[in-house]
């Protein structure tokens, strides 16, 4: 047994086969979303850079180059200042040559890692419970902390910045609510929401929320105390630092019709996809009015108990955990919902129907969240209720329909997972055509003219999709020995797909082998040769093998502008003998006019004998 769920030895109850199999149900609601989603993203995870992903390629030519600065960590990026984020993503890639595949790890971990401490939360709301009771708020937990209806939260690994978001504004919610009016556990709870801050915008709501809690549960919530000077002066200085020069910011506001749909729609959306999924593709944004509808109505249902609920524990003067932590959650929800609404009730032309967006789903849930804090309170006020009593006959009738909901939407998200697979392996395409414009390149950046630059520097840093290309070592011993450059133009340049040896006819360069069997390289003339003025008319590419009083020649090939022929050949020609060591000369010549023959090697590898 977990000891996270570890029974209080007094709501340890007499064990019958009726609770023995309800337990059992229970641990397998508990364990097998998160398992789902382990499943999910290895199986649909997209591990190529896409969107604006690519405007992160920058900040690596920049580290690379070391004119990377503190300040530019903190850039906007929409309407966020990620800079947390930044340094994860810079740093793992600096590890693993942005090997995309690793980022998963983290999300799962900060996916994982919110869910545990809200079960760490849940006990402690609810140490009188009983087991069962304990058993089943976690489950409900499970199911909405890792609900597909947030698929893009799942398979793409940029969204980390959510995911990490969600687990620091977790653990400062759980700061705030573990203990009342500590103030270690307040400073913690605002080092926190700096970070949750500097990792997505909803941390200014974060802040808001501890806020309000250290105010409402202090003893004398009409006084003001240091928890509320800290706090103010903590939203004072991070709006300070943070909010001056966000893009759109001065957009104004929306029209407050729409803003109301929008939060409504923003709330209500986590639950009603888990009753019914309402995402078609992967990239799908439901803009049918019954799906915002359908959500607009559930979070009015949801709005109106977290408000009275709300109200009953003003009234009552509650300070437990569970009270503290229900208006966190219930607060962020809500100031979420309103701030992103701010931003996207009127973005372009699907205004309200971007509150049904899947990558909102994870904040919006805070709802359904506080709903489960509240439920401990009244779990616990039963707990001494004969468990054999009707009164548990509702929400188990209840708790099996969303099961039965929630069971049927896992299911059918599956098809999303499937495609972003799909998605994935087309962005594989699409970067494996280099320098060649690939059909699929639209899908790597809307804007097509900024592909090929953004290609080219993660061929030439030799990170992402080009982490294992050939390094330019070889390359650069080759350029250094040259033997006939008849124009003086020859030499290492800067390619759109990495680092050539431009080798206009005629040249010779040389470079001593040892031991090698075969050698690879890549070979052509750069395109706009053909479009020059006069137009390339061909050129002979040769490697010779030279001994002691000769040469030989071991490859050559000829190129002409002939429609349809690709200006680049990728070839491995394989040396004399088992282990040939000797001098080897990479000759270009003219196959025609001297014009414009402006002909380039790359990528040359020599392969080892063993």
């Amino acid at each position: 047994m977990s000891p996270l769920l570890d029974p209080p030895v007094a709501a340890v109850a007499t064990r019958t086969p009726s609770t023995q199999l309800a337990r059992s149900v229970l641990w397998g609601c508990i364990v097998a979303p998160p398992l789902f989603l382990l499943v999910a993203v290895q199986h649909g995870a997209v591990t190529h850079p896409f969107w604006d992903y690519c405007r992160l390629i920058p900040y690596f030519d920049q580290l690379h180059n070391g004119t990377l600065s503190f300040s530019d960590l903190f850039v906007a990026h929409n309407q966020n200042r990620p800079a947390t984020w930044r340094v994860l993503i810079l740093a793992n890639a600096w590890l693993t040559g942005w090997d995309i595949r690793s980022e998963y790890v983290y999300l799962m971990i900060a996916l994982i890692g919110a869910f545990l401490m809200q079960v760490l939360l849940l006990r402690r709301c609810c140490a009188s419970c009983s087991h069962l009771r304990q058993l089943a708020l976690v489950a409900l937990l499970s199911i909405v902390s890792f609900s597909p209806t947030a698929h893009n939260n799942h398979w793409w690994s940029m969204l980390i910045q959510f995911d990490m978001g969600h687990l620091f504004i977790v653990t400062a919610f759980t700061l705030v609510a573990w203990r009342e009016n500590q103030w270690r556990d307040h400073v913690l709870a605002a080092l926190v929401c700096w970070l949750a801050t500097y990792t997505v915008t909803n941390g200014l709501v974060a802040f808001v929320a501890c806020a309000v809690v250290a105010q409402v549960f202090f003893p004398t919530p009409q006084r003001v105390h240091r928890l509320t000077l800290f706090w103010a002066a903590n939203i004072a200085l991070v709006l300070v630092l943070y909010v001056p020069g966000l893009p759109d910011i001065h957009r104004g506001l929306p029209w407050p019709g729409r803003w109301l749909a929008f939060t409504l729609a923003y709330i209500g959306s986590p639950a009603a996809g888990l009753i019914w999924f309402p995402f078609d593709s992967q990239f799908d944004l439901p803009h049918a009015t019954s799906v915002t509808a359908r959500n607009a109505v559930a979070g009015f249902i949801l709005v109106a108990m977290l408000a009275s609920k709300g109200y009953s524990l003003i009234r009552a003067r509650e300070r437990s955990p569970a009270a503290r932590a229900f208006s966190a959650f219930a607060l962020f929800a809500l100031g979420s919902a309103v701030l992103t609404g701010l931003g996207r009730a009127q973005f372009g032309e699907d205004g309200v129907a971007n509150a049904n967006a899947s990558r909102f789903v994870l904040f919006g849930s805070y709802a359904l969240y506080a709903c489960l804090y509240d439920a401990t309170r009244v779990a616990a006020s039963r707990s001494a209720i004969d468990s054999g009593s009707n009164v548990r006959a509702l929400p188990t009738v209840a708790g099996l329909l969303l099961l039965g909901c929630a069971t049927v939407t896992y299911a059918r998200s599956w098809k999303v997972y499937g495609q972003a697979r799909h998605f994935d392996q087309l962005l594989e395409m699409a970067y494996a055509a280099v320098p060649n414009e690939s059909p699929f390149d639209h899908l790597i950046y809307p804007i097509r003219e900024e592909i090929p630059g953004y290609k080219a520097t993660l061929r030439r840093l030799r990170v992402g999709p080009y982490r294992d290309a050939p390094d330019d070592h070889t390359l650069q011993r080759l350029a250094k020995t040259k033997l006939v450059d008849e124009f003086g133009i020859s030499g290492l340049r800067a390619g759109n797909d990495g680092l050539i040896l431009f080798a206009h006819p005629h040249s010779r360069f040389s470079i001593d082998v040892s031991r090698a069997v075969a050698i690879h390289f890549r070979y052509g003339v750069l395109p706009n040769a053909v479009t020059a003025i006069p137009p390339t008319d061909g050129v002979e590419f040769r490697v010779l093998v030279r001994d002691a009083s000769s040469e030989g020649v071991l490859w050559s090939s000829i190129w002409r502008p002939v429609p349809g022929t690709p200006s680049e050949q990728q070839v491995t020609v394989a040396l004399p003998g088992t282990d040939f060591s000797g001098t080897l000369i990479f000759e270009t010549l003219t196959a025609g006019r001297y014009e414009n023959d402006w002909a380039y090697w790359a990528d040359l590898v020599m392969s080892e004998s063993r």
